[in-house]
């Protein structure tokens, strides 16, 4: 704050203060993207950071303390310490790993889907295996904190994210620092949409 006084800090920590003017740079900071798993002792949680530049995620940083893994974005392309991450599109078949919210069981009807989910307990993390394609693609339902440095590190590795009715993701309103309206969807660009067609969200 002090070195850039004009830029804003979006946290779930923090006061929230929403973006007005479209030439203010954002930081979305999460402490902990992962807050139930820190607090029950699993390894799968870490510190967010996404910046944005016109409502736009261009820079992104997501560390794992306990397994040491370092994901970030440098605008252009994307890294897991020194390895260059790029999305890969392979096929869905009953290996495949798509990353679900905790209670997908409750939400989704991904009988559809051949591979197997699981809900590793960040949304942050999540993103970030997309980007490794360790995991084939990943819903979510969160704020800009919780996804902001996820979308610019899998955005540099050649990722498409939408909301799951094909909507583009409105970055400006997720500044409000209200949770988003709608789930959303990130995968590789070649599957976004045979992803789309396994993900039936139940109406109840």
């Amino acid at each position: 704050s002090e070195r850039y006084p004009s830029h804003i800090i979006l946290s779930e920590e923090m006061s929230k203060k929403p973006v007005i003017r479209t030439d203010h740079i954002v930081w979305a900071v999460d402490p902990i993207d992962g807050t139930a798993a820190f607090a029950s002792g699993l390894p799968v949680w870490g510190i967010s950071i996404g910046v944005l530049i016109n409502y736009i995620p261009i820079y992104g940083a997501f560390y794992l303390p306990v397994t040491d893994e370092l994901y970030y974005s440098d605008g252009q392309y994307s890294y897991l310490w020194n390895k260059k991450l790029n999305i890969s599109d392979m096929s869905i078949d009953v290996n495949s790993f798509l990353a679900v919210p905790s209670n997908s069981h409750r939400t989704f009807d991904l009988r559809g889907f051949s591979g197997k989910t699981r809900s590793m307990g960040s949304i942050a993390a999540h993103m970030c295996y997309v980007a490794g394609s360790t995991a084939i693609g990943a819903i979510m339902r969160g704020h800009i904190w919780d996804i902001a440095g996820g979308w610019a590190i899998c955005r540099a590795a050649g990722g498409k994210m939408a909301f799951i009715d094909r909507s583009e993701i409105d970055w400006k309103e997720l500044c409000s620092c209200e949770k988003a309206s709608k789930i959303s969807l990130v995968s590789g660009k070649e599957n976004f949409v045979r992803l789309l067609l396994c993900i039936i969200e139940n109406q109840f």
